[in-house]
């Protein structure tokens, strides 16, 4: 049997596993598209912030203001504005402890807690500066209330008056937090009778929360239906595998099949006992609900099915997965073992391949270098939307709106197309030789794992058209066309 100090220190190894995997590598990937666009908002004014939110993003402001005032006090660098995300995920994991221990007693967090520590998809949006990892956590917070307003036998103001709080707050931070607190809210008004006063007046608050943030949701629809790709069967398909094993590395697909079978594994040895199967009851309930919402809306046309959404569902799946293999006895400690060494597996092996990683706008703009003095060079972009991270990475430049230009240099950088889940692959050898004529000649060609890099130079100064330029790139898609001047 656990004592205090063993479990206490067993947790302390958890999450400090949960901390070295989440701050030590949070330089090794470039910002990505989404990434560099919080890095800019956060990086001005906090009006001009909130002015370009409602249009540039597709989320509530919680998240946008916590880390402003972050980035007041760390800089908008990638280890400091990441620190947060990881701040916050490191966080999930004592609160997945504490809902696992709440259930079952603390073998069964301590197993929760060690599943969280190493699962790939928290660790890779603690890696990340957006507002998945505050959400998680919030909802986390929110799960863990509602597991306390549960198991008391006496009304519990402060765990309802918890449950609310950390509910509007997750709902500012992400609107997909309502898919996780809508079946919390139903499961409470079915089976707290004693408190249904109490928990009509917290709906009632959080639906004010709700209706203030319905304008800018309404506002921001169309962002977010156009930053899903890929059917709703695929998505639904993806979406346990990615929750399970992340999004890609090598073997992910075999891992992902053995992470599954020890979780119905976990999910047998729990449905054993009837104490601890009426006492998760909820968790599996929120479950449920959630996939339910998902499949009722886009089934009415509104499918916002993605995987990085419903991240807040790893936090049951993992209490429950925990609870299953402590109820398990040693087959079950086993078991839960083997999943987390293919949880830590993973996020090892996404550390040490690149094509595993983000798209490396760093690499690719750094691999361009600075321009020769006084000269001036063209560099040609794919895919178009890579503005936010070139403007970090790459500086003083502009992009290119008159219709010529006159060059010596003309850089074409192609960055690595890629499916959800699928492995990267950068753009082949261009064309171009012949589009920009015999002045220019191609002195380097550098295809790495996350781009493509081609440099052609001249003598002397030419004039370029635009067009020419854009029709010079190495993908098909539109491309963005910038102008250099070297110092």
């Amino acid at each position: 049997m656990l004592t205090k100090t063993r479990a206490r220190i067993a947790l302390g190894a958890a999450l400090a596993l949960a901390v070295a995997l989440r701050f030590s590598t949070l330089r090794l990937q470039s910002y990505w598209f989404d990434e560099a666009d919080t890095a800019l908002l956060v990086k001005g004014s906090f009006g001009h912030m909130l002015h370009l939110l409602p249009d540039t993003e597709a989320s509530p402001p919680l998240y946008y203001v916590i880390a402003w005032l972050w980035a007041r006090l760390f800089g908008t660098g990638e280890v400091a504005l990441r620190a947060l995300s990881a701040l916050c995920g490191s966080g999930v994991v004592v609160v997945i402890y504490l809902i696992g221990r709440r259930i079952a007693g603390v073998a069964a967090g301590l197993s929760a807690a060690l599943l969280a520590a190493v699962a790939p998809f928290l660790v890779w949006f603690s890696q990340e500066a957006r507002d998945y990892s505050l959400m998680t956590l919030l909802v986390a917070l929110a799960l863990l209330a509602f597991v306390r307003l549960q198991q008391e036998q006496e009304p519990n103001g402060r765990a309802l008056a918890g449950w609310t709080v950390w509910s509007g707050l997750a709902l500012a931070t992400h609107y997909f937090a309502a898919l996780f607190l809508a079946p919390m809210a139903v499961w409470l008004v079915v089976t707290q009778r004693r408190q249904r006063r109490a928990i009509a007046a917290s709906l009632g608050a959080l639906a004010v929360v709700a209706a203030a943030l319905a304008p800018l949701a309404l506002h921001q629809h169309n962002h977010a239906r156009q930053a899903i790709l890929g059917g709703f069967a695929r998505r639904l398909v993806q979406l346990p595998k990615q929750l399970l094993v992340g999004y890609h590395s090598p073997g992910d697909r075999v891992l992902a099949v053995l992470s599954a079978v020890l979780m119905i594994a976990a999910l047998g040895w729990l449905l054993r006992s009837a104490a601890v199967r009426e006492r998760a009851a909820g968790l599996v309930a929120v479950l449920i609900g959630a996939l339910l919402i998902i499949a009722v809306l886009a089934a009415v046309g509104l499918d916002y099915l993605d995987s990085r959404n419903m991240i807040a569902m790893t936090v049951p799946l993992l209490a429950l997965a925990g609870i299953g293999f402590a109820a398990g006895g040693r087959p079950g400690g086993i078991a839960g073992a083997a999943m987390a060494a293919i949880g830590l597996l993973v996020v090892v092996t996404v550390d040490t391949t690149p094509t595993a990683q983000r798209d490396d706008w760093r690499g690719a703009m750094n691999a361009l270098g600075a321009a020769a003095p006084s000269t001036a060079r063209a560099i040609v972009v794919t895919p178009g939307q890579g503005s936010a991270p070139i403007s970090i990475y790459l500086s003083h430049v502009k992009s290119l709106t008159a219709a010529a230009a006159s060059v010596s240099e003309i850089d074409l950088v192609g960055m690595a197309s890629r499916g959800s889940g699928e492995t990267p692959v950068p753009p082949a050898a261009s064309p171009a030789v012949p589009m920009l004529g015999g002045s220019f000649v191609l002195v380097e060609a550098k295809r790495a794992p996350l781009y493509t890099l081609e440099r052609f130079r001249s003598k002397n100064p030419h004039t370029v058209a635009t067009t020419t330029l854009a029709n010079a790139r190495l993908s098909p898609t539109v491309p963005l066309v910038y102008l250099q001047s070297g110092r």
